[in-house]
């Protein structure tokens, strides 16, 4: 069933009172997670003053950054927002709108005095991502500015304090925090990445937002998407204007399983029988042959696998690991999984020593938001697990199942690390043409 922004999804203004917008109303923050209490003058214009000063110290003392397509168009996306209660940044992968466009909103407040008032909450569709591009915002504010970036994700946080805060969470923390503080007071801006991540929670949190907006005048919306269609969401937003931002896209060499069969030296690829009632699943022995040929014949760089789950991508590296051609001080093997501690998730963005091969082994987490510098090979099983409804069980399942391959992802990794030797991806099989309701 296609979802779809459709006014017939909105919900009645009844749901909200007036009084929500009351100050003496108990609130719960959104940045800060504790009772709202509005700040008196006093507070609000030391705190100004305090971030502006901050901010000369890091024009003048900060290293100076990797200029990306957004930082020409730094007036255009500013005006844009100040003047629309809701924009629409249509970005190529690549351009900075995850990074920059918080740091460019927070900058025009601070120099125009009002540093205090701006508290903005930026989703990710996924919590490696809100880790991670929390941290890189916070370096790249520097030292003074880092303590105003913040995260929140399911069982971690770091929270910043208000006034001039930045906080990155995935779309299920802004949900909850919308239950007890239904119309955001105490925030400035919303910013929703990956809106093009068409999914329930991301649909139900436009609908909820534009309620907000409705209410909170002062409620800044700004929807950041990729690729997907940007005009139905500027519509269901009464046309709100779209900025279109260029982006770095680099060129691509695609292997497919002949050209990959050639390089192993192989004639022909027999697929593993599979009995019918079991569900689809690649070819791990093949996968795992195919990393170790590229890091044997292959420039340097990190190789990046896609598999559509944690026993396969156990499997693949339990296969590396017991290959001959492994050698520890020559390899390093990085799981990525939701089951995976956070913080050793974030090993996959260090960099290795220099004669160290980084193998990443992911799930579609790493696709979208997520920047893994020094990826030059990506591997592609073709799969991924979705949710389906099982007829036989009555009962929703995960299932292995073969995902149309989009470029969005292949750029996304190497936007920071262009390389004469592109990703190698290998389609392991040719999914079948299906039709789903």
């Amino acid at each position: 069933m296609e979802s779809s922004y459709t006014e017939e999804a909105e919900i009645p203004l009844q749901m909200y009172s007036t009084d929500d917008l009351d100050p003496a109303h108990d609130f719960c923050d959104p940045i800060t997670g504790r009772e709202y209490i509005p700040m008196s003058e006093q507070e609000t214009s030391r705190i100004s003053h305090t971030l502006e000063q901050l901010w000369r110290q890091r024009e003048e003392q900060g290293p100076a950054l990797q200029y990306l397509p957004a930082d020409a168009q730094v007036e255009t996306i500013v005006s844009a927002i100040e003047k629309h209660p809701v924009v629409v940044i249509a970005g190529d992968t690549g351009c900075g709108k995850t990074t920059r466009i918080p740091q460019y909103l927070l900058e025009d407040t601070i120099l125009r005095g009002q540093g205090s008032h701006c508290n903005m909450i930026i989703t990710q569709p996924r919590r490696i991502s809100a880790v991670s591009v929390a941290h890189r915002v916070g370096h790249e504010l520097g030292p003074g500015l880092r303590k105003n970036v913040g995260y929140q994700v399911r069982l971690e946080s770091m929270l910043p304090p208000r006034g001039g805060a930045l906080l990155f969470c995935t779309v299920g923390i802004l949900l909850k925090k919308l239950q007890s503080n239904p119309t955001l007071v105490g925030v400035s801006h919303v910013l929703v990445d990956e809106v093009h991540e068409r999914d329930v929670n991301t649909d139900f949190l436009l609908i909820l937002l534009k309620r907000a907006q409705q209410l909170n005048p002062q409620l800044k919306v700004v929807l950041m998407s990729a690729t997907g269609d940007n005009e139905r969401i500027s519509t269901y937003f009464s046309g709100c204007p779209i900025v279109r931002v260029p982006g770095f896209m680099y060129p691509v060499r695609e292997n497919y399983l002949e050209d990959v069969m050639v390089m192993l030296g192989n004639s022909s690829y027999q697929p593993p029988e599979v009995e019918e009632t079991e569900e689809c699943a690649p070819d791990l022995d093949l996968i795992s042959r195919l990393i170790l040929h590229i890091d044997e014949h292959k420039p340097p760089g990190g190789i990046l696998c896609f598999l559509p789950g944690w026993q396969e991508i156990r499997g693949v590296q339990q296969r590396l690991m017991e290959s001959p051609k492994y050698q520890k001080d020559r390899h390093l093997i990085l799981p990525v999984h939701s089951n995976i501690p956070m913080m050793d998730q974030q090993n996959i963005f260090q960099r290795p020593p220099v004669g160290v091969r980084k193998i990443v082994l992911a799930t579609n987490i790493a696709e979208t938001s997520v920047t893994i510098d020094d990826i030059v090979h990506v591997v592609d099983s073709g799969m991924q697990k979705e949710q389906r409804y099982d007829l036989k069980t009555k009962v929703p399942q995960l299932s292995s199942m073969w995902h149309i391959w989009c470029s969005e992802m292949d750029n996304n990794q190497i936007q920071i690390n262009p390389s004469p030797y592109p990703h190698t991806l290998p389609e392991l099989y040719t999914p079948p043409i299906t039709h789903t309701t």
